[in-house]
């Protein structure tokens, strides 16, 4: 399984937890794979607020490069995800699985689904840098897809 072929099934994991979903979008410094944002109502203003960023980096093996990528994607975000295929996330030692949990980084597990191995510490963003939700916002314009 390649990082293109687990995209879908990744993405559609998120918008079904009701996000909107945009592919590789700087967050913090480096571009993230894929990030799910929830909007906050369109009220007089071009760009509405955002009020939850979920980050995932997609990855086929390179744990510590993505624990690398997750943990910078914390500093912007409320939760930080790493995907792996299901076959490599079944393979991982408890040190290993332990790395992600004291990190604060979930852990999802990717074949035909997805299946979360470990879940992500919630790192709550009071203010989200404006300049997140404009690439996010720029995204949705390029692609055009409906804007709440």
């Amino acid at each position: 399984m390649t990082e293109k072929e687990m995209r879908p099934t990744v993405v559609k994991w998120l918008e079904d937890q009701g996000l909107y979903v945009a592919h590789e979008v700087s967050v913090s410094g480096g571009w993230c794979d894929l990030v799910g944002v929830l909007w906050a109502d369109r009220v007089g203003r071009r760009i509405p607020p955002i009020m939850l960023i979920m980050a995932v980096e997609l990855k086929i093996t390179d744990v510590a490069g993505v624990l690398y990528q997750a943990r910078g994607n914390l500093e912007n975000c409320d939760f930080s995800y790493a995907a792996m295929p299901a076959e490599r996330c079944e393979k991982m030692r408890p040190a290993t699985l332990r790395m992600f949990t004291d990190a604060g980084i979930g852990l999802l597990s990717v074949n035909s689904g997805v299946r979360t191995v470990i879940p992500p510490k919630c790192h709550p963003i009071t203010e989200y840098h404006p300049l997140i939700a404009r690439r996010i916002w720029d995204f949705k314009r390029r692609h055009g897809k409906e804007m709440g």
